[in-house]
């Protein structure tokens, strides 16, 4: 009688130690490399946006520039017929000196041009959070210098705004409202139609003036001269500068 073999099933072989190293370390490796790959699309995002921003803050600049060089062209003009003015009351007695010219060049004592800087991007990008992704050091002082800068003309500019209206006042005991509308309105159109003859007609007429005080002159000049046109052109055309350089700094980074 043949005896049958008893044929006994092995178990398994469990997975060995490599295999479960192997699997885990494929494991750890796709969740570093979707970990990476997520940081790289938030960063090429981010990226994306800071540039869109900066070309955004170009166009701001843009603006700003145009403005700056109205304004500073306005100023420049405003302290040159001031400095007519004050000649006119050194060198000469009232009663030798057309009062059309006192009209016209004292009408400039109120001057006022308001510039604000269109920082609306710079703005948005420092209430999201974005300007600490301009990794540039040398290009984001520039951005906040300029802010800065235009800050601090405001504050002047606010300081200058009580004077004015200060000097405003004398003027309307100086010069009868009429004639500050006629004078006013022949600078305006000779701007238009680029004709100095207008000018040159209404400098050599006389219309009456409401007082020849020499006090009230006197204070009206003193409240002028405290306005202070020469370090305002000063100003702008620091701001100017700085917008110019920032822009320029800006393609240069970004585009």
């Amino acid at each position: 009688m043949n005896k049958k073999k008893s044929i006994s099933a092995s178990p398994p072989k469990g997975k060995s130690f490599k295999k479960y190293l192997l699997e885990g370390l494929m494991i750890f490796i796709a969740i570093v490399l979707g970990f990476i790959s997520e940081n790289i699309r938030s960063d090429l995002a981010e990226k994306k946006m800071t540039r869109e921003f900066a070309l955004s803050m170009i166009s701001d600049l843009q603006s700003d520039t145009t403005n700056l060089k109205y304004t500073m062209s306005y100023f420049r003009q405003a302290n040159k017929n001031i400095d007519s003015l004050n000649t006119l009351l050194l060198k000469n007695n009232f009663n030798n000196i057309p009062s059309g010219k006192l009209y016209f060049y004292g009408l400039w004592g109120g001057a006022n041009e308001h510039y604000v800087s269109n920082d609306a991007t710079f703005q948005q990008m420092r209430n999201s959070g974005l300007l600490r992704d301009v990794k540039n050091k040398s290009l984001l002082k520039k951005i906040l210098n300029y802010d800065r800068l235009n800050r601090e003309y405001q504050q002047e500019m606010a300081l200058d705004n009580l004077f004015q209206i200060e000097v405003r006042k004398l003027r309307g005991q100086i010069f009868d409202y009429k004639y500050n509308r006629v004078s006013n309105t022949i600078l305006q159109h000779s701007k238009r139609s680029n004709n100095q003859q207008e000018i040159d007609a209404f400098l050599q007429s006389d219309p009456p003036l409401l007082t020849y005080d020499p006090v009230v002159f006197n204070q009206y000049m003193e409240m002028v001269r405290s306005r202070k046109f020469e370090i305002t052109v000063i100003d702008l055309e620091r701001l100017l500068k700085n917008a110019e350089e920032l822009i320029s700094a800006l393609k240069k980074e970004y585009e």
